[in-house]
């Protein structure tokens, strides 16, 4: 049986998951990113998805990934560091897309 799930359904299936790393607004990118590339035939499996997909702050990102850049980073703004973060990923996975409070929601690799 498969029921269509809209982005509240979707949110809401998140809640209480300890693994849930996901904020209110990285939840709706990665809703759109799967509406988008996978349509309505993909199974709602909110651990596989856990297990799959990340929000991380590009602050975040450069903790994680040292091997980014050898550049001092206080010699960058935010945006440039934001993009400098989003080309890494691109780079090495699938970006989903970017909040505005500037998380980026991505492929684990």
């Amino acid at each position: 049986m498969y029921q269509t799930v809209g982005l509240n359904e979707f949110r809401n299936a998140f809640e209480g998951h300890e693994r849930t790393n996901f904020s209110y607004e990285g939840l709706e990118v990665l809703f759109n990113y799967i509406e988008e590339n996978y349509g309505d035939s993909v199974e709602l499996d909110v651990i596989a998805l856990c297990c799959e997909y990340c929000e991380m702050t590009y602050v975040e990102v450069f903790n994680t990934y040292d091997d980014i850049t050898d550049e001092d980073l206080t010699d960058f703004e935010e945006d440039e560091l934001l993009d400098m973060a989003t080309e890494y990923l691109d780079n090495h996975t699938i970006i989903c897309g970017v909040t505005n409070q500037g998380s980026i929601v991505f492929a684990q690799f």
